[in-house]
């Protein structure tokens, strides 16, 4: 009742502005149960033919993620990320986890990555949700300092590095070209090297495609 006291909310502002007050001091689980209420109303809303369904659901998301990066990450994500993540929930899980996740890794990457060591480091399966934090904290560490950020992940188990090292080169490419293609240039090994030269390039070719053209002859 009260979220959808919430989204009756003309103003999309206000609407966003309460829910974010009303998860404030809500437990992860609860949280969680609003957010599974809150899609299941958006699906029923798109059925009706509301294309704005869609992003008010992915607009909430990120207001949950914010809320409870507020109440302590650490603690919020040792309740949403189990070591193991299973059940009828788990995407939801894995994808709220994943955003309260991002949100710190650009805030504080060295606390993010410490909490990511210690999974890593934990012995178990490294699953869905550690690959999803790697690639999480891989695009936001990449922008502050990319050559620490990229030796790390070739540190990695090969699980971590295969996920995480595209979309730490896309982020990069876009924010620093050049260091994308210096460290592409450094590293022969590197996993899936071809695919991420072919993304510099497209970027490139974007923006500015005289330096696209000279790299490629």
């Amino acid at each position: 009742q009260t979220l959808r006291r919430i989204l009756a909310i003309p103003d999309s502002l206000e609407r966003l502005a309460a829910m974010k007050e009303w998860c404030r001091n809500l437990p992860p689980d609860p949280v969680l149960g609003v957010m599974q209420e809150c899609k299941g109303v958006m699906e029923a809303v798109e059925q009706t033919g509301d294309v704005e369904a869609t992003a008010l659901f992915f607009q909430s998301v990120d207001v949950f993620a914010q809320a409870l990066l507020e109440q302590g990450p650490g603690n919020v994500l040792a309740v949403l990320l189990a070591p193991e993540v299973e059940g009828e929930d788990a995407d939801l899980r894995v994808g709220l986890g994943g955003e309260v996740f991002k949100k710190w890794a650009e805030r504080d990457p060295a606390a993010a990555r410490a909490l990511l060591e210690t999974r890593l480091a934990a012995g178990g399966k490294i699953g869905r949700a550690e690959t999803e934090l790697s690639k999480h904290l891989m695009r936001a560490w990449v922008k502050t300092d990319p050559d620490a950020a990229m030796g790390w992940l070739l540190k990695q188990p090969k699980e971590v590095a295969d996920e995480a090292i595209s979309p730490a080169f896309q982020a990069l490419s876009h924010h620093d070209p050049d260091k994308a293609l210096k460290l592409v240039a450094e590293q022969a090994d590197l996993p899936g090297r071809d695919e991420i030269a072919a993304t510099i390039a497209q970027w490139w070719a974007k923006t500015t495609p005289d330096k696209a053209l000279e790299w490629a002859q």
